[in-house]
């Protein structure tokens, strides 16, 4: 069986939280419920990416050529900081971009880059 997820699902487990069933089906439900779990995570990368497309935030960062604040992010996008704080925390965790936090810098690799904002590659979402 899979390695537990997150702290909730870890204590289910542990507690027996899967309910009365049957041993054999324990390890079904399991495994079910991590597929879920991972379906609804994606999800998610998804709906950031897109919203991170459609605003423009991935070409803001792919033309900064390095780490912007989120007061720069804001700046050169005409974006609200509270929501660039959000979007971005929310694509770091879905490694779209990397976050430098001694320097509270966000910054979009070159391989994310090239997927997510070059129209002549091949995989290009924009």
């Amino acid at each position: 069986m899979p390695a537990p997820c997150c702290a909730g699902h870890a204590a289910a487990t542990a507690e027996g939280g899967l309910g009365a069933a049957p041993t054999s089906g324990r390890e079904e439900i399991g495994a079910f419920q991590m597929k879920f779990l991972g379906m609804v995570q994606n999800s998610v990368a998804i709906a950031a990416a897109g919203v991170a497309d459609r605003t423009g935030l991935f070409r803001v960062m792919a033309e900064a050529n390095g780490p912007l604040t989120i007061e720069e992010i804001s700046v050169r996008g005409k974006y609200h900081p509270r929501y660039v704080r959000e979007i971005c925390g929310t694509l770091v965790c879905f490694e779209f971009l990397q976050h430098d936090s001694s320097k509270n810098t966000f910054f979009l690799p070159e391989a994310q880059a090239k997927c997510l904002t070059d129209p002549p590659f091949a995989m290009c979402v924009a």
